[in-house]
């Protein structure tokens, strides 16, 4: 396991290290808690020195029916405490979110396919809110593993325009009933590389997304006092935490923002021939219409401000990118690695 974990911290990638899960041949999972102890504090000499690991501190904790959530308590903090080097910490979840707000958790990992919920978990915790399982590209019986291509790419530019994460599983199913998913192996679906082509864009942004509210009521801006609209937005502010997130969930655009340099809106599955994006006046910006299944980037506008449309294919998988006239993305390269160095 270690070899492992070093060839992959090779190669630049970090190892989310499960510490204990429900699906157990082993007895870890029925250990009382005096033996719990005696194995994080092994685990953690040996391999707290290792700088490419986070600690995931279960998989789906919640139906690790032999621990309370106190036991979770009492091995969250064990882990954070005797752990010199403050790696990564949070705890993943089946069916019940773990209580992010727990000083010793670094970040929301959260098992749903509810992309939606970004805006609103990094709002709540104030972490990043990283969808560790939303699901796999695959074709077997369960319906957590048989989502289509486009579907995983859709779910990852859904949860990344907002400033969230997502990871990618494939579950297609093998006549040695060997899954990618357990085993690794050679990938066959077609996400991972429109995966990697978000990557690639989300990486030339110069920091990271934030949710951002696109001012749609600005259209409305001349419309005399106690109208429909202000009545409108009345009646969203009155709305609840739960009703917010129901309607984000029935909203299928997505957004985000990097200060007023960068703004990327992803349409989901909406299959618009127009739309606009709504741009700070007092700069210009270069915009781009991207097909993120296609891979293609198209330059629609050099400089443009405030309000701009949009003529669009009216297909799904449509993503908008404006950034600010003069914004050098070499530059912003070579200032992240700088920084990284």
């Amino acid at each position: 396991m270690e070899c492992i974990i070093n060839r992959l911290g090779r190669m630049g990638i970090e190892s989310d290290l499960i510490l204990f899960h429900p699906y157990d041949n082993w007895g870890f999972a029925q250990m009382s808690m005096e033996e719990n102890l005696v194995y994080l504090d092994y685990l953690l000499r040996r391999l707290s020195a290792v700088p490419y690991i986070w600690w995931s501190l279960a998989n789906e904790y919640d139906v690790v029916f032999t621990r309370t959530l106190d036991d979770w308590y009492t091995i969250e903090d064990y882990v954070a405490a005797n752990d010199p080097y403050h790696h990564l910490l949070s705890n993943h979840n089946c069916m019940k979110f773990y209580d992010f707000s727990r000083p010793n958790i670094t970040h929301c990992s959260i098992q749903t396919p509810a992309m939606h919920l970004t805006g609103a978990m990094m709002e709540r915790y104030g972490k990043p809110v990283v969808f560790d399982e939303c699901e796999y590209e695959g074709d077997i019986e369960h319906n957590w593993g048989n989502i289509s291509a486009f579907e995983m790419v859709n779910r990852f530019w859904k949860g990344c325009v907002a400033g969230g994460y997502a990871t990618h599983g494939e579950t297609f199913y093998s006549e040695d009933e060997v899954l990618w998913w357990a085993k690794g192996g050679i990938l066959r679906g077609e996400s991972p590389r429109r995966i990697a082509f978000l990557r690639d864009i989300i990486s030339e942004l110069p920091g990271a997304l934030k949710p951002w509210q696109e001012p749609i009521y600005e259209d409305f801006e001349n419309e005399p006092p106690g109208g429909g609209i202000e009545k409108f937005m009345a009646l969203q502010a009155s709305l609840t935490e739960e009703e917010r997130v129901n309607l984000q969930w029935k909203d299928a655009q997505f957004a985000g923002c990097i200060g007023d340099e960068v703004f990327l809106k992803y349409l989901g599955n909406q299959c618009c021939r127009v739309n606009a994006i709504r741009l700070p006046k007092e700069h210009t910006y270069k915009v781009e219409v991207i097909d993120v299944w296609e891979m293609t980037r198209e330059t629609v506008y050099e400089e443009v401000s405030g309000k701009a449309m949009l003529k669009l294919p009216g297909k799904a998988g449509i993503a908008i990118l404006a950034t600010r006239t003069g914004y050098d993305t070499g530059r912003c390269e070579q200032l992240k690695r700088v920084a990284h160095l």
